[in-house]
C-alpha cells in the first residue's frame, strides 16, 4: 500500500481519492487476501452518536469490511456493539426499542421497591449524606447502573473475551483519566465497563474506577480517536464526526441541561476533533443541525442522517468494498448471536460493607444450576437496588471453562451514607383564606445492624408542625417481619365550618406513641398491628369563645394494612392502592376516650396511551361509637371532595366514590419531570353522624391542569359542588 497516496486523499477531489484507493488495492493483490486494513473511528456526541448506526448500515451496503474500530463516548457504545458481533440492523432495532428516560435513570421502578422504600417516593426533593465533615453528595446525577447492566446483557455474545483484540473486530474505547487529565485507551477487561467508562459524562454519570484510575467521558480530551485506530494498524481510517459545529447553534438546543452540556463540550472539543479529522483518510460528517445531544428519542431521524452522510462518500467507500463471497465470509466471522444456553454455576455478592450479604441474597431470585435468565437478573438488580443503600448495583457473568459460569452481583454502597438527610416542601392555597406552606426535613440512619434496622426522624414546620421518630427493626434478613416503636407530635390549624360559613379556627395538637409489630410482604403490602397511646388537645384560636375545647387521653389497639402497586405515588398511570385502618380506643387501657374507627381507601389506575382513568372509593365507620372531634371523618379538599374546603363537613360515617380522567398534554424532559396533564374528576358522597343515608349524597366536579415536575407534583384547578359551593385549588411540592 502506498502510504503517501492515502495521506493525500483529503487534498484532492473525491473521484481522485477513489481512483487512488483502487490503484492501491490493485497493487496490493486480491481483495479478499491482501486488501488494505480498514479502521473506523467514531466520535462522541451523546444522542447525536446514533447517526453512527446509519453510517454502519451504509458501509455494509458497500461491503466494506472493518478490521479495527475505536470510539469515544457514544461512539464507543456503537463501536463496542459492532465489535462484539451486533449488526447495524439489529442495533437499530435495539436502540429504537429503548426507553431512554428509563435507561438513563438509576431508580428502581416503584412497583419493585420494597415496601419500606415506597414511603420515600415523591416525599422528598433530594437526598444528601451527613457525616463528621458536614454534608455529602453524590458525584453525578446517576451512577449509570441501568445503562451499564443493559450493555452487559447485550454484549453477552462475546462474554468470554477480555482482550479486545480477540473480539470479532478488534476494539478500543477512549476514556479520560480524571486525575492525570489524559486520554486512556482501554484495550482489555470487561467490554461493557469499558464502554460505560468512555461515556461517563461528568456531572451526569458517576466516574468509573478501573485499575486504580478514575475514568470519565473520553470526549473531555479526545472526542475522535483517529490516532488510536491508526495505532491499531489501520492502513485507511474512516472517521465519523457527529460533534456539533462550533460556529452555529439553534437557540432551542440551549434550553435543556443536556443541550447546554453538549454545546459546552462541542466548543471545547472542536480544535482537537478537527485536527484528528484531518488525519483521517475518509471523513464523514452527518448534518445534525436541529438535533441536540439529549434527544435520544429521535433515534430514527439521527440514524437516517448518518446514512445520508455516508452516501456522500459512496465512491470512496465502494473502492474499499470486497466481493460478495469475501464479505459473506467476513460477516460470518463478525456476527454473533446472543447465547441462549448460558448456565449458572454460582452466584456471588461483592462490594458490600454496611449491608449484610444475607440481606442482599434474600433479594436474589436467580439460583445456581439454572439457565441464565435475563429477565430474572434484571429483577434481581432492581430488588437489590431497592434496599436503598446502594449507589449502583452491577452484574457480571463469568462464563468459566466448564460451561457453567458465575453470576457476580457487585454493589457500591452510597458513599454519602449511612446517615441521610432529605428535604421536602409543600405549598397549598385556595386563593381565598386557606393557604399554607410546610417544609419537611428527614434524618434517617440506615444499616444499624445486620438485619438492616433504621432510625427515621422527621421534622415538619410552617403552617403545620410535626415531629416523628421511628425505630424500624426487621426481625429477619429478608425483612419479612419487623417491629417498629414510634412517637409523633402534630400541631396544625383546622377550620370549623357551619355549612358554607367558616366559624372558627382550632389549634389541634396530638401526641401519640405506638408499638407496631408487622409483616412486610416484599414490594406488595405492609401489615401492622399494636397498641397505641395518645393525647388529643384542641382549643379555639379564632372564633366564638363559647365553642368547646377538647382535652382527651386515649389508648387502644391499631391495625393497619396497605397494599400499594402504583407506578407513582401521585399522577399514577397504572396499578392499585388499598388502605385499611382500624383504631379501637379502650378506656381500660388507660385512656379517657372510648371509641372505634375503621376507614378504608381503594384506588385503581389504568392507562391507554395518553389517557388515564382512576376509580376511587373511600369509606369509614365509627361502628356506632361517638368519635371525638380530632378523630372524625372529614369531607372536602382538592383531593378529597371537589368544591369543598378541607374538612368543611365532618361526621362519624364517610362514603365517597370518585371517577377521574387525565390526559397527557406534554411529555417533559427527564431532568424537568414526567409530564403535563389535563384533569377532570367527579365525586359523589357525604359524611353522616347517625348512619349512612344515600338520599343525602352530595355531588362535585373538578377541572384542572397538573404537572409531574422535579419540584414535586403541581396542580391548579377549580372545583364545584352542589348547593353552590365552589373554590380554586393550588398545590405544589412533595407528598407528605
Amino acid at each position: 500500500m502506498k502510504r503517501h497516496a492515502v495521506v493525500a486523499m483529503n487534498k484532492v477531489p473525491a473521484m481522485a481519492c477513489a481512483l487512488l484507493i483502487v490503484v492501491a488495492v490493485a497493487e496490493a493483490g486480491p481483495a479478499a487476501t491482501n486488501r488494505p486494513r480498514v479502521g473506523l473511528a467514531l466520535s462522541g456526541g451523546g444522542a447525536l452518536g446514533l447517526a453512527h448506526v446509519g453510517v454502519l448500515k451504509e458501509l455494509e451496503k458497500h461491503r466494506v469490511p472493518i478490521d479495527c474500530i475505536a470510539g469515544t463516548s457514544m461512539g464507543a457504545i456503537v463501536a463496542g456493539l459492532y465489535a462484539c458481533g451486533m449488526g447495524p440492523d439489529e442495533m437499530e432495532t435495539f436502540l429504537e426499542g429503548l426507553d431512554w428516560n428509563h435507561v438513563m435513570s438509576d431508580a428502581t421502578p416503584r412497583r419493585e421497591l420494597y415496601f419500606r422504600r415506597k414511603l420515600d417516593d415523591q416525599r422528598y426533593l433530594f437526598e444528601m449524606g451527613l457525616g463528621r465533615k458536614g454534608l455529602k453528595i453524590g458525584t453525578g446525577m446517576a451512577a449509570g447502573q441501568k445503562f451499564n447492566n443493559l450493555m452487559q446483557l447485550i454484549t453477552l455474545r462475546s462474554v468470554s473475551i477480555t482482550n479486545f483484540n480477540d473480539l470479532p473486530i478488534p476494539y478500543r474505547a477512549v476514556a479520560t483519566d480524571l486525575a492525570a487529565g489524559k486520554p486512556v485507551v482501554i484495550d482489555r477487561g470487561n467490554l461493557a465497563t469499558a464502554m460505560r467508562a468512555s461515556m461517563a459524562l461528568p456531572g451526569i454519570f458517576t466516574p468509573v474506577a478501573m485499575e486504580g484510575r478514575l475514568l470519565v467521558d473520553g470526549a473531555v480530551v479526545q472526542n475522535l480517536p483517529v490516532d488510536v485506530v491508526r495505532a491499531m494498524g489501520a492502513d485507511i481510517v474512516i472517521a465519523v464526526d457527529v460533534g456539533s459545529r462550533a460556529d452555529s447553534v439553534e437557540p432551542e438546543q440551549l434550553q435543556t441541561l443536556g443541550g447546554i452540556l453538549g454545546r459546552t463540550y462541542a466548543v471545547a472539543q472542536r480544535p482537537n476533533t478537527l485536527e484528528q479529522l484531518g488525519r483521517a483518510d475518509i471523513a464523514i460528517q452527518p448534518n445534525l443541525d436541529g438535533f441536540s445531544h439529549s434527544q435520544f428519542h429521535r433515534n430514527s431521524e439521527l440514524i437516517s442522517r448518518g446514512e445520508n452522510a455516508a452516501r456522500q462518500s459512496a465512491s470512496q467507500l465502494a473502492a474499499l468494498g470486497v466481493d460478495e463471497q469475501a464479505y459473506a465470509a467476513y460477516l460470518s466471522r463478525q456476527r454473533r448471536a446472543l447465547p441462549g444456553n448460558l448456565r449458572i454455576g454460582g452466584v456471588s455478592v461483592t462490594g458490600n460493607r454496611r449491608v449484610s450479604e444475607k440481606s442482599i441474597r434474600k433479594r436474589i431470585l436467580t439460583r445456581p444450576d439454572r439457565r441464565f435468565d435475563e429477565d430474572l437478573v434484571q429483577l434481581d438488580l432492581m430488588r437489590i437496588y431497592g434496599i436503598g443503600e446502594f449507589e449502583q448495583v452491577l452484574f457480571l457473568f463469568d462464563p468459566g471453562a466448564d460451561g457453567e459460569g458465575v453470576l457476580h452481583y457487585d454493589v457500591t454502597e452510597k458513599p454519602w451514607g449511612p446517615l441521610y438527610l432529605a428535604y421536602g416542601l409543600n405549598l397549598r392555597s385556595d386563593f381565598d383564606n386557606d393557604s399554607d406552606w410546610t417544609m419537611l426535613v428527614n434524618l434517617t440512619r440506615r444499616s444499624l445492624n445486620r438485619f438492616g434496622a433504621e432510625w427515621r426522624n422527621e421534622f415538619a414546620f410552617g403552617s403545620r408542625w410535626m415531629v416523628l421518630s421511628e425505630f424500624y427493626q426487621p426481625l429477619d434478613y429478608g425483612g419479612f417481619t419487623f417491629t417498629a416503636p414510634l412517637v409523633t407530635y402534630r400541631s396544625e390549624r383546622e377550620e370549623l365550618y357551619d355549612g358554607g360559613e367558616r366559624i372558627a379556627d382550632y389549634d389541634v395538637r396530638r401526641l401519640e406513641g405506638r408499638l407496631d409489630f408487622g409483616l412486610q410482604l416484599r414490594h406488595y403490602a405492609e401489615l401492622r398491628a399494636g397498641p397505641f397511646w395518645g393525647m388529643g388537645r384542641a382549643s379555639v384560636e379564632t372564633g366564638a369563645s363559647d365553642l368547646p375545647s377538647v382535652d382527651d387521653d386515649y389508648a387502644g389497639l391499631r391495625v393497619g394494612l396497605i397494599v400499594d402497586r402504583r407506578d407513582r405515588t401521585l399522577f399514577a398511570c397504572e396499578g392499585y392502592y388499598y388502605e385499611l385502618e382500624g383504631l379501637f380506643a379502650d378506656e381500660s387501657m388507660g385512656g379517657s376516650a372510648d371509641f372505634d374507627k375503621v376507614a378504608g381507601v381503594a384506588r385503581h389506575h389504568q392507562s391507554v396511551g395518553n389517557h388515564t382513568f382512576t376509580l376511587g372509593l373511600q369509606g369509614g365507620t365509627s361502628l356506632g361509637s361517638d368519635l371525638p372531634g380530632y378523630a372524625q371523618f372529614k369531607l372536602g379538599g382538592p383531593f378529597g371532595f371537589a368544591g369543598l374546603a378541607e374538612g368543611q363537613f365532618r361526621g362519624s360515617y364517610l362514603g365517597v366514590g370518585s371517577l377521574g380522567y387525565r390526559y397527557r398534554l406534554l411529555e417533559l424532559p427527564a431532568q424537568v419531570g414526567k409530564g403535563v396533564y389535563a384533569l377532570i374528576r367527579f365525586d359523589a358522597g357525604n359524611v353522616w353522624n347517625d348512619g349512612v343515608e344515600i338520599e343525602d349524597l352530595r355531588y362535585g366536579a373538578a377541572l384542572g391542569i397538573g404537572a409531574d415536575t422535579a419540584l414535586g407534583p403541581a396542580y391548579l384547578g377549580y372545583g364545584t359542588a352542589d348547593e353552590g359551593y365552589g373554590r380554586f385549588y393550588f398545590s405544589l411540592g412533595t407528598a407528605f
